[in-house]
């Protein structure tokens, strides 16, 4: 375990699916971006999608960054972020994403 540090920005972001097809189809959308990220985003801190337990097509991606600028400048603009972007929209069906960001407070540990 290490210290929280304050100043580390957080994305989570709720996804709301229909269908196991449905979740299927996103998994492999997200999946290559996950990988990217892990090898070319050092400020990348964490990145993992999670299924919700009692919701079954319901996923949370959560997302932390050494910085406010390590999401906006490198992950947000990067061409597998924005082709991830690309390929949501051109899926069959509608993904609803519900995301709220945070700064941490630096009084916890990860």
């Amino acid at each position: 375990m290490r210290r929280s540090a304050k100043g580390t920005f957080v994305l989570s972001v709720r996804v709301k699916l229909a269908s196991q097809a449905e979740l299927d189809a996103f998994v492999e959308v997200f999946r290559p971006l996950a990988e990217y990220v892990q090898r070319h985003e050092p400020d990348t801190v964490f990145y993992e999608m999670a299924l919700a337990d009692q919701k079954p097509f319901e996923v949370l991606i959560h997302e932390r960054y050494s910085s406010r600028a390590a999401f906006e400048e490198v992950h947000r603009v990067s061409a597998p972020f924005l082709e991830f972007k690309r390929r949501v929209a051109a899926l069959p069906f509608t993904v609803a994403f519900d995301g709220v960001s945070y700064e941490e407070l630096g009084y916890g540990f990860v």
